[in-house]
């Protein structure tokens, strides 16, 4: 029989019986009453919650902090700073080292910022049925990284023929 005596703050404690020890397959654990925000407030174990943490390493990578940053207290997280600096203050919380080349045009960089910071909010949104699938992320970064490349060639050829 499998006991566990507690589930919060982010650890289990209990004994787990040998003969389930090394099972590689798990349904469904109920997480409701915990603080991991990847299952969403249902606390449901899912798939959607790869689609959650790839976000928050969106977030990570392109603004340089942790979700443990110092700056995030009283209720304030990255997800929530970044949705509160969104879209219009994007490149306010965009890491200052990736804006430093002057000779690349801003205002691309504040487009490409702005749709991988919304890409990052669906990926974190409350509950994981609103959250966007994996499927749906590599279509859209692909999407993004075309255009990218089709701004850049107009970019420069906008610049031979000044």
């Amino acid at each position: 029989m499998l006991q566990v005596s507690f589930i919060g703050m982010n650890a289990l404690s209990g004994k787990i019986p040998s003969s389930i020890s090394n099972c590689s397959k798990l349904a469904k654990i109920d997480f409701s009453n915990n603080l991991l925000t990847e299952y969403g407030l249902a606390g449901i174990v899912s798939t959607m919650g790869d689609a959650y943490s790839y976000g928050i390493l969106l977030m990570e990578v392109f603004t340089r902090k942790k979700p443990t940053h110092e700056q995030f207290t009283e209720g304030m997280t990255l997800t929530h700073w970044v949705s509160k600096s969104f879209p219009g203050g994007v490149l306010d919380i965009v890491d200052i080292n990736l804006l430093k080349k002057e000779k690349e045009d801003l205002n691309l960089k504040e487009q490409c910022f702005s749709s991988i910071m919304k890409l990052a909010l669906e990926c974190t949104r409350q509950t994981s049925e609103e959250r966007i699938d994996m499927e749906n992320v590599v279509s859209r970064l692909h999407k993004l990284k075309a255009k990218i490349h089709e701004d850049a060639r107009y970019a420069e050829t906008k610049a031979l023929l000044l």
